[in-house]
């Protein structure tokens, strides 16, 4: 059998029957008997997600799932919104645990043990079976806060010996509720993910097209995800001057706009940064993030085009093929950036 993988859009006028019928669309393809190996499924905020998730259950049955609310969705059919996608996988040469950590603002080192309890990597059935290669798929609701602290502690967790994929849940581009899934239940303050262990390298490609513009700046005030001051002064003041050299005013609805079409870089080594989308002023000046920015970190303003962000896609592409050594894939799990879907719809 090796591997394979199928996705499906769903279709009708409920939540459950979307599920439904992406799942029944995603098992079609796949071309197997019973229930996948792992159900993995994004879903629009326009779905009642515990109906959707329900719909899909009831097709899959008990095969491990994961996913996350989207902002916007895509597979190889085009780009959908408003949608359910189901991708499903079934594998020989491979083994999933999905796993779910609970309240992250109150606990999150908790929540990550939790999350991993139930891994198998380090097992000596795993070992014995060659499933020496081993990532970890995850989702989270980036308004938990504290991505950086959730990498940062899953991977301690794991004694660093998995690598990592995933990315963060969207309710398209509203930031008020971004739900992960787990089995049938949509749940916020939490992240999910799945254990993967397989007995071939697993091919995983990042790239992002955005380049640095403007000056070495630091962040002298931030809270979390909330930039207060930058260089000493209100972090919304200095975009302004930003904005006023390149001949834009930053006032009213061009705001928000402005913001995410110039996030922040940390630099974090040298020539490279960890990037931040910049969401929306606060009234005090100071600009929310996606993800924390420490205080005192070295950061510069990023700029990207439709092409840069397009030939990303490209080289991540690549990256990931050259990890397999020449593999075919039997599918791909493409994650989106929102201030991509923004750019580039």
């Amino acid at each position: 059998m090796a591997t394979r993988m199928a996705t499906g859009v769903g279709k009708g006028e409920t939540g459950f029957e979307c599920g439904r019928s992406a799942a029944y669309s995603a098992l079609d393809e796949l071309g197997i008997s019973g229930s996948p190996d792992l159900a993995i499924v994004f879903a629009s905020p326009q779905q009642c997600h515990e109906k959707a998730l329900k719909g899909v259950r009831s097709v899959t049955g008990n095969a491990p799932l994961i996913g996350c609310s989207s902002a916007g969705e895509f597979t190889e059919e085009g780009v959908l919104s408003g949608s359910v996608v189901v991708t499903t996988i079934s594998s020989d040469r491979m083994r999933f645990t999905v796993g779910c950590g609970r309240g992250l603002k109150q606990d999150l080192s908790r929540a990550v043990g939790d999350a991993v309890s139930s891994f198998q990597g380090a097992s000596p059935e795993s070992l014995k079976a060659g499933l020496v290669h081993r990532a970890i798929l995850l989702f989270t609701d980036p308004l938990a806060g504290g991505g950086e602290a959730l990498i940062h502690e899953l991977m301690m967790r794991t004694a660093l010996q998995y690598e990592l994929a995933g990315g963060a849940a969207g309710d398209d581009a509203q930031f008020k509720s971004t739900p992960v899934f787990y089995q049938e239940e949509a749940l916020t303050d939490a992240f999910v993910c799945a254990e993967i262990l397989c007995t071939t390298p697993l091919g995983i490609g990042i790239s992002h097209g955005w380049s640095p513009i403007g000056p070495t700046m630091r962040v002298t005030r931030s809270d979390g995800a909330v930039v207060k001051e930058i260089n000493g002064r209100p972090a919304l003041e200095v975009y302004r001057d930003f904005a006023r050299e390149r001949g834009v005013t930053l006032e009213g609805e061009n705001v928000v706009p402005f913001l995410m079409e110039h996030i922040i870089g940390w630099i974090y080594q040298e020539g490279d940064q960890k990037l931040r989308v910049t969401l929306w002023p606060l009234d005090d000046g100071s600009v929310v993030c996606a993800s924390e920015v420490p205080e005192g970190a070295l950061i510069r303003l990023m700029k990207a085009t439709d092409q840069t962000v397009m030939g990303a896609a490209g080289q991540a592409t690549r990256l990931a093929l050259a990890r397999l050594q020449q593999a075919r894939p039997a599918g791909v799990i493409a994650l989106e950036c929102v201030s991509q879907r923004l750019r580039i719809g």
